[in-house]
């Protein structure tokens, strides 16, 4: 699963960060020195949880070149990026977007799938039932 590359990815960038300090991070046990390793490992468990997030996203992205919706045809125009803030933290996605020929409305269908049109940060409240 691409989620499971990108994590193993994130797991090398933290060794090579240890390496790339030559000796300088996580060298000695000292309470300064554990509070440096925390903060690089969740710098790294953090990059490596918006790009797993990301690729999801991203598998469920629309690839046709025409989509009708209500009725009403849609075709490809452009790619265009767009910054969302996740729980994560931010993420910036490339999604496709649709234009009606008439050079009216837009769809985007990936924004539309989660239920982010217009949004660009969006909490959910889980009622108990």
């Amino acid at each position: 699963m691409k989620a499971d590359i990108i994590i193993d990815q994130e797991t090398q960038k933290v060794k090579l960060i240890f390496d790339w300090a030559a000796g300088k991070v996580g060298q000695q046990l000292t309470a300064d020195e554990a509070e440096n390793v925390v903060q690089l490992i969740e710098a790294a468990s953090q990059n490596a949880g918006r790009e797993a997030f990301k690729a999801w996203l991203m598998q469920f992205e629309c690839h046709d070149n025409v989509t009708v919706i209500d009725g009403k045809t849609y075709r490809f125009k452009m790619v265009s990026e767009k910054k969302f803030l996740t729980k994560l933290g931010s993420i910036t996605m490339p999604r496709r977007i649709f234009q009606q020929d008439n050079g009216d409305q837009t769809y985007v269908p990936l924004d539309a799938a989660w239920e982010m049109v217009g949004e660009f940060a969006k909490s959910r409240r889980v009622s108990a039932e």
